[in-house]
This record gives structure tokens, sequence and C-alpha cells, in this order.
């Protein structure tokens, strides 16, 4: 319930969100609609590509994009992006290349303390945000 009012927060604030997973779930579309998320991408095999498409549909410059990440699949985007973010348990190679790591884990709130992070203090955005 954190994460998904974090995803509020950004939406209310007018930052465009997108969900990617390299997984497909059903669950994870139905929480997403819920929240009227209409940019969700399941089974991605290629994160990075999708990124830049997504980039290149909204007119966002890769340097303004935060990307948040917890797995290896992960990195390929997060290089790529302003301000990759990493969730507290995230793997190390993940970790490495952040530039803020959560405190909270994953579904644990870790979306919910980011975008609080994004949209309480707007110069977090550009790459300051403390690890």
């Amino acid at each position: 319930m954190q994460d998904g009012m974090g995803i509020t927060m950004l939406r209310r604030a007018g930052i465009f969100v997108a969900v990617m997973s390299s997984s497909y779930g059903g669950s994870i579309e139905k929480r997403m609609k819920m929240l009227k998320i209409d940019h969700i991408y399941t089974a991605v095999k290629d994160k990075a590509a999708l990124l830049t498409e997504i980039c290149q549909t909204q007119n966002l410059n890769l340097s303004e994009v935060a990307f948040v990440g917890d797995d290896i699949v992960d990195v390929p985007p997060m290089k790529l992006v302003g301000t990759p973010i990493a969730v507290a348990n995230a793997v190390p190679v993940v970790k490495e290349i952040a530039t803020y790591i959560s405190i909270q884990s994953g579904g644990n709130g870790a979306i919910r303390e980011i975008a609080e992070c994004i949209v309480g203090t707007t110069n977090q955005i550009s790459g300051s945000i403390p690890q």
C-alpha cells in the first residue's frame, strides 16, 4: 500500500511513471492499472531498449530519468539514466552504480521512500541524492 501511495504521489506531481518487469504477472498489471498507470510492461527482455523507446515516445531525455532497479537485468537501463536508484535488497552490482540506495527493501516501502525524495526535494533528482 505504501508503494502504491508513492506512485500516486509521483503522478500527482506530474511525473511520468512507467513500470517494467522482466517477469510476467497478471498481479503486476492489475495493481498498476488500479493505480492508473498506463505504461506497464511485463516480460521485458531488453529493459534498456524499452526505456530508450519510452523516452523517445514521451520526449524525455535519459538524463532526466530515474530508474529503480534491484537485479542484474536492471544494470543496462540504470547505466543510461541520470539517476540510477537501487532498493535496499538489490544485488551488489546494482548498488554499485546507484546514486541512491533506499533504506527500505523492494516491496516494503522503497518506492514510497524514493517518491518522497523526488517529490519532496526536486534538487535531489539531479543525481545528488545521498547514498
